[in-house]
């Protein structure tokens, strides 16, 4: 113990630093500090039960060693996690978290595709982008591009609601970086320039915030393969509200390919309209507000089958697409990288599968080999 705790003091986790509790382990999301930490469960049980207790009840309840509350409180103090009051009114002054989420974009994130030579016309791209209020896109490109044409597609959003541009193309190796990095400045909008298929991987950070990658990568997504890694993660307050009741990755998406197909999502098979055919950007609005298009958008993975039993279901973007099962609940075919029943990665040492986990599904219906999964857990862990 590091800490001397006064018995008449009031225990207030701090809201902006919820918990997030998972099979194996649970997790405080710090959201002031985009930062994170791994708690044992019973950690967080404590967190969740004594909020606004006295610590003498806490110390004297029993639920744990003393000695270990002492530790856990020590390192609540230690991270900024919770604070100690003098009174309750002054604990009764602290309120919760409010989780609800909202948008004024209707559409909060559009996936687009062109050429070099559009099928469809950008202005009309761009009036569609501003009806729906969509602040976010990401504009995808397979044409070797110059700087002429990033130019002329910087300036088609230049006046738009648009405030965050991710390009994905490829770059004419004619142009040097910096010619690509000047032009960028001139555009703050473009977050993200990533120039594919490169002959190496580089970085480049541009005065105006933005960043020029270059990659070997082809960025080709694969709707059967989990886009959640841990360099993905994201902590934030939006992205936590958005996921108690929304798909972080589905909801409010918009995508349109480079023939003007529209669809509710790049991997989807279901085309809602084309671009081309479209006379006025009610005909979208129309498109976007019938059920099958939303039929994603308010599945969180706390209703979804093993994401609900994850630390990381607040934090994560996963392209997956849920499927129902028979018993109404929302399941995927594939596997995740990430085992919450284990607490380990894809590539970790002594990383199991689902499978090899004692957990495997039936016609999308969760069975566990409860012996098997302790089996794995003490192999792991010990």
């Amino acid at each position: 113990m590091i800490h001397q705790w006064k018995p008449n003091k009031y225990f207030i986790p701090i809201s902006i630093c919820p918990t997030v509790k998972g099979h194996l382990r649970s997790i405080v999301y710090d959201m002031q500090r985009a930062s994170f930490s791994f708690i044992p469960n019973e950690m967080e049980e404590m967190i969740s039960r004594f909020y606004g207790h006295r610590v003498s009840d806490i110390l004297d309840s029993e639920f744990l060693d003393r000695e270990v509350i002492e530790e856990y409180m020590d390192f609540l103090q230690e991270k900024e996690y919770a604070i100690w009051l003098d009174n309750v009114e002054q604990a009764n002054a602290f309120t919760s978290l409010n989780t609800t989420w909202d948008s004024p974009m209707f559409i909060t994130n559009a996936v687009v595709e062109i050429t070099q030579k559009p099928k469809y016309g950008i202005d009309k791209l761009v009036n569609i982008i501003n009806h729906l209020n969509c602040q976010n896109i990401q504009i995808k490109c397979q044409d070797e591009v110059g700087i002429v044409f990033l130019s002329e597609l910087f300036n088609s959003f230049s006046r738009s609601v648009v405030k965050y541009i991710e390009i994905i193309t490829r770059i004419n190796p004619v142009h040097k970086q910096d010619e690509i990095i000047e032009l960028m400045e001139k555009h703050p909008r473009v977050k993200f320039l990533i120039s594919c298929l490169s002959d190496s991987s580089i970085t480049y950070n541009a005065d105006s915030g933005g960043v020029l990658v270059y990659s070997k990568s082809k960025f080709i997504i694969d709707p059967e393969k989990s886009l959640v890694f841990q360099q993905n993660l994201i902590n934030n307050i939006e992205l936590y509200t958005e996921s108690q009741t929304h798909h972080t990755y589905f909801n409010r998406k918009l995508f349109i390919g480079a023939n003007g197909d529209i669809k509710n999502f790049p991997e989807a098979e279901m085309v809602f309209g084309n671009l081309n055919n479209v006379s006025n950007v009610n005909e979208v609005m129309r498109m976007v507000n019938r059920e099958d298009f939303q039929q994603y958008w308010n599945i969180s993975k706390s209703e979804t089958i093993v994401c609900k039993e994850c630390e990381l279901r607040n934090m994560c973007i996963d392209n997956r697409i849920p499927i129902k099962n028979n018993n109404g609940e929302w399941y995927h075919k594939t596997e995740c990288n990430y085992n919450p029943y284990i607490a380990k990665w894809k590539g970790d040492v002594g990383c199991k599968s689902l499978v090899e986990s004692g957990i495997e599904f039936n016609n999308g219906e969760l069975k566990i080999d409860e012996v098997a999964l302790f089996q794995a857990k003490q192999s792991i862990w010990g």
